[in-house]
């Protein structure tokens, strides 16, 4: 088994830049989640395997019950991005597929369709970032996207992360095509 985070570190549930409030997300949430999710799903479907399809809003209340869960564990940090002056949604951000025995760590993010080419998602990853390597101990970030993804991609070279490698033909991407992976890092 893995070692895990001690317990003695806490984990912030709330950071903020200029702009925005990044925090974990609340079960009150689920309504403004299901529907930014809905009207996105053009932009992520591509991209994102779980944005195959509509979700419920029972799936999304679901979600948020399980990323909750995953936070206490210490095993998945999910944050909603909102924000700061309106309180609106923006998108998700995560500190995911975590190795506390390195400790490593994936940021994940997508950003509402609405809300995209504004650096909301450049700015809340940096930031979760530094909460990985601050507050966390991390040695190494990484940032993995496809090939295609300029989007994702532009979020991991403004942060100043290395472009370790593309992995060609590494997954299936969700439209069943096989897909390139690019792995960007920061390490400490």
């Amino acid at each position: 088994m893995p070692p895990v985070l001690p317990a003695v570190v806490r984990v912030p549930t709330r950071l903020t830049t200029r702009r925005l409030v990044i925090r974990t997300p609340v079960p009150s949430d689920a309504r403004e989640l299901n529907a930014l999710i809905r009207e996105s799903l053009p932009e992520l479907k591509p991209w994102l395997p779980w944005a195959q399809k509509e979700p419920a809003l029972s799936e999304t209340r679901a979600f948020i019950k399980q990323r909750t869960a995953d936070f206490r564990a210490r095993s998945h940090f999910m944050f909603l991005v909102t924000s700061r002056r309106s309180g609106r949604l923006l998108g998700a951000i995560a500190l995911l597929r975590i190795d506390w025995s390195v400790p490593r760590m994936e940021i994940g993010y997508w950003c509402g369709t609405a809300h995209t080419g504004r650096g909301y998602m450049t700015e809340a990853a940096q930031v979760v970032a530094e909460l990985a390597f601050e507050d966390l101990g991390a040695r190494r970030v990484e940032i993995i996207c496809d090939a295609r993804n300029r989007a994702s991609r532009g979020v991991a070279e403004r942060l100043g992360f290395r472009l370790d490698g593309t992995l060609r033909h590494e997954r299936r991407a969700p439209d069943g095509t096989l897909a390139d992976s690019c792995i960007f890092s920061a390490t400490r």
